[in-house]
């Protein structure tokens, strides 16, 4: 069977690899084992490209790393969305004297899970595979799922990155596999990767 995995890449990360020694994480190897060893055609990974906040300025510089190792798989294919950091005005849940409000810089991503749904059912539509495997926990995208599943017959299978909820996409999946931890310690990239032309890619030293 024709298979194409689909991954909402900031959904990852902050469900199941934030804080934890998994970030550089091979998801070539990842959906291979959660699709139980289905041959997978292609892999298109969704994120966009961060803005380095006041607390981490080497952000960027690790995800850019982090794609170029993505790219030496001949099967991959990045997409971009947008990200910024923005002010806003956020009421304190518990106030500190008289202060109620303060300005928080709030990351925001645009763009990623409406790219992910528009590939899921262009691909579906144009016959490209015969079983998808959505990584994301996003409801967000139930709406692409449905269509997948009910206007072009196609088997869907949801990997949960979430280990410890149950996937709100479930009523619109084939089946949901959940993504434990001690499955992602077995799919991490090695340290050194030889890209393309030539040069070495390296795991950045803080993950």
């Amino acid at each position: 069977m024709r298979a194409i995995a689909y991954i909402d890449g900031l959904n990852l990360y902050y469900r199941a690899l934030r804080n934890t020694p998994y970030r550089w994480l091979d998801v070539v190897k990842l959906c291979s084992w959660l699709g139980q060893g289905a041959s997978i055609d292609r892999v298109r990974y969704f994120t966009a490209k961060v803005t380095d906040p006041p607390w981490d300025p080497q952000a960027s510089a690790r995800q850019a790393v982090y794609l170029r190792a993505l790219e030496t798989f001949p099967q991959v294919r990045v997409h971009l969305g947008t990200f910024r950091v923005r002010e806003k005005e956020v009421v304190l849940k518990t106030p500190i004297g008289d202060l109620r409000t303060v300005v928080a810089l709030v990351p925001e991503e645009k763009g990623s899970d409406v790219n992910l749904a528009a590939h899921l059912v262009a691909d579906a539509a144009q016959n490209r595979f015969d079983i998808a495997f959505v990584l994301s926990n996003d409801s967000d995208l139930s709406e692409a799922l449905r269509l997948t599943r009910e206007d072009f017959q196609k088997s869907l299978i949801v990997f949960n990155p979430d280990s410890s909820r149950a996937s709100v996409l479930e009523a619109y999946a084939s089946e949901v596999r959940q993504i434990r931890p001690r499955l992602l310690e077995k799919c991490l990239l090695p340290t050194s990767i030889t890209a393309t032309d030539g040069k070495t890619i390296h795991k950045p030293p803080s993950w």
